[in-house]
């Protein structure tokens, strides 16, 4: 239980650190703005106004959402979360991106089928169906990926929340990461099979330096390798790799749920920063929705 407990708490708790610096690419004025973070801060982009420390992101905000439909539906089916989500957004006041605005344009018009988007966010909404499936491992890996396609259809993301899906599933079960990674990739596709090359390959360079390569950007095409470097090169330091991650810049909170899941899988709670934890502002709500 406490792998299963690491994985969404990391996950949130990802979000939640991101948040200050989140969408800000420009490495240098994070460390002016902000120093070596450490700990949960307001946000700077005006894309979160109205945010504040300890506050998620709006994609934070959808996997509460997520956990909140599952704590009534136990399942993620296309119509009941579509009415569920729909309604959601329409009261929302939180950040929509282009792929929710897309998602929301295709209901109204009658169209149940979500966006083109690529983006990792798609598929970080995961933490409340891995920890509801904690038994049911190709439920889980089906229901995450059927969420991810829910808003996000682009195929080749769908692949990548697939792996990312098993990925978790082998950490839950015992797994190093970096291990899990190594079995996986010998029946990945060639796009993640390069994937998975393309981080090793960057494992000797500061995190500034890896992600500035990969790209800082939304779109998994740069943000799933930049998860595979965090995770392998600081599979042994949660805390560390969720400040490095931040200071990396770009769409850190996106990266941040998944290897803050990951990795609270993989260490499980004890190894959250209490101070983190705590300064969440949705906790409690959080806790709630964990209790079976």
């Amino acid at each position: 239980m406490t792998k299963f407990r690491g994985m969404v708490l990391g996950a949130f708790v990802g979000d939640a650190l991101a948040l200050g610096a989140h969408w800000i690419y420009n490495v240098d004025d994070i460390k002016k703005k902000f120093g070596r973070i450490s700990d949960l801060t307001a946000p700077e982009a005006i894309y979160h106004d109205g945010k504040v420390k300890g506050d998620y992101t709006h994609y934070g905000d959808q996997a509460l959402m997520v956990l909140q439909y599952l704590k009534l539906n136990r399942r993620i089916e296309d119509q009941e979360f579509y009415d569920f989500y729909e309604n959601y957004m329409i009261h929302y006041k939180g950040y929509k991106d282009h792929a929710t605005k897309e998602t929301l344009m295709n209901l109204k018009n009658g169209m149940t089928k979500g966006s083109n988007s690529g983006e990792l966010g798609g598929f970080v909404r995961f933490p409340g169906i891995i920890y509801l499936n904690q038994k049911q491992v190709q439920v889980g890996i089906d229901q995450a990926v059927l969420l991810t396609k829910l808003t996000h259809q682009d195929p080749v993301l769908l692949d990548r929340s697939t792996f990312l899906a098993k990925l978790l599933y082998q950490v839950l079960k015992g797994d190093e990461p970096t291990d899990a990674i190594k079995a996986l990739k010998k029946d990945a596709s060639k796009q993640i099979y390069d994937d998975i090359e393309k981080a090793k390959s960057m494992l000797s360079y500061p995190a500034t330096q890896a992600i500035k390569q990969f790209g800082q950007s939304c779109d998994s095409n740069n943000a799933f390798p930049a998860v595979l470097y965090f995770i392998m090169k600081y599979q042994d330091h949660f805390s560390e790799a969720l400040i490095e991650n931040v200071m990396a810049g770009g769409d850190s909170a996106a990266r941040g749920m998944v290897i803050g899941g990951i990795l609270g899988a993989y260490h499980g709670e004890k190894e959250i920063p209490v101070n983190w934890l705590a300064g969440m502002n949705q906790l409690k709500t959080l806790e709630s929705l964990l209790q079976k």
